[in-house]
């Protein structure tokens, strides 16, 4: 198993049962968050059921549109006893509570944020019986900062290395030399034997998958050359210069990946079909941004991530997992009601910013 995110954890922990040996080749520790499955008796799923309108209101007033947000409190606002205390209600939640219901200053202050990371790794070493091990997973110092990849969910990823037929092989010590028809070679000269190599190696994440369509402006410029040459560059994470009439829900520099997805996708559509509705109602047929209105958005994206602490971490949020790839943050993150802000604005001021045409020739 060849792993770097999310996906080469989960297909490991659902495996393990299943195979005589796995080993794991890791390059950088993945600061995974503790999955709290819960299964729901009747009574509680229909409590909660009514607890739901309340909350599909709330999720729109967050951050990450999650029925939770973090709190208006600095880290070290609270004294060490406080704060651990704080740290120990949200680890019990589970899931994204840690990353996303903390104190609003983790992902902007570096002292805040290793405050954090420090309790994640008491917490994660405390279920890892090899020391060795233990700093391979959960190393001393962070390999980012906390929270700035985005932490995958896990419920037995640290605990399977206390098994006997699971080993880990860290390669930012004891890299990949290369691969035989039996197993993969590591640069010590050992030889791991290997039926099957699982490559979880990561994603082009928010572009490739647009940029693998042949998209074509009405000159005939290819989206993906534009990008490539520019920059990512939309207006409001939805619509890109050179290419009328084309909209984008959950894609380059929106909330997207600091976003739940049906929360993101819901706002969007919600206004694209507004605003698609409206101008059809004045006779308007074509909607391009202007090129100021895309630098515009390009820059508060860039203004807002330099004052995090995102930039120092070669994540994909970031475009760096990509050899060649232009290196910039590739989503809003500002935040859902920010967001939601931005898109009344532009409707407010008459779409200020655009250029809107009656006739629909060149598209």
């Amino acid at each position: 198993m060849s792993s770097r995110r999310s996906t080469g954890l989960q297909i490991a922990q659902t495996i393990v049962d299943s195979v005589d040996i796995l080993t794991v080749f890791q390059r950088t520790s993945n600061l995974a968050l503790f999955f709290l499955h819960e299964e729901l008796v009747r009574e509680e799923e229909e409590k909660r059921k009514h607890q739901y309108p309340e909350q599909f209101k709330q999720r729109l007033r967050t951050f990450a549109g999650y029925p939770y947000d973090t709190i208006d409190k600095d880290t070290f606002d609270d004294i060490p006893e406080q704060r651990e205390a704080f740290y120990e209600e949200l680890w019990k939640k589970g899931g994204f509570y840690f990353w996303l219901a903390t104190y609003h200053d983790m992902l902007s202050n570096i002292d805040a944020n290793n405050a954090a990371y420090d309790f994640w790794k008491k917490k994660v070493r405390a279920r890892i019986h090899d020391p060795a091990v233990a700093e391979v997973l959960a190393p001393s110092s962070p390999p980012h900062p906390f929270g700035t990849k985005r932490p995958a969910l896990e419920c037995r990823w640290f605990d399977m290395f206390n098994d006997k037929h699971v080993n880990i092989v860290d390669l930012r010590t004891n890299g990949v030399d290369h691969v035989t028809k039996t197993g993969i070679v590591t640069e010590d000269g050992k030889h791991h034997n290997a039926d099957i190599i699982a490559l979880a190696t990561g994603f082009d994440a928010i572009t490739g998958g647009i940029n693998a369509i042949d998209i074509r402006s009405a000159s005939n410029r290819a989206l993906r050359d534009k990008w490539s040459e520019e920059g990512v560059r939309t207006s409001l994470g939805m619509m890109v210069v050179e290419f009328p009439n084309m909209f984008m829900l959950y894609g380059p520099q929106g909330p997207t990946a600091f976003a739940n997805g049906p929360s993101c996708v819901e706002i969007q559509g919600n206004w694209l079909t507004d605003t698609i509705v409206g101008l059809q109602t004045r006779g308007t047929k074509r909607i391009e941004p202007l090129r100021a209105s895309e630098e515009e958005w390009t820059s508060r994206i860039e203004d807002d991530v330099n004052k995090t602490l995102f930039p120092l971490a070669d994540s994909w949020y970031m475009g760096a997992n990509i050899p060649g790839k232009r290196r910039q943050m590739l989503n809003f993150v500002g935040g859902i009601p920010a967001y939601a802000e931005a898109l009344e604005d532009v409707t407010k001021k008459g779409f200020e910013g655009f250029k809107l045409s009656p006739t629909a020739e060149n598209l």
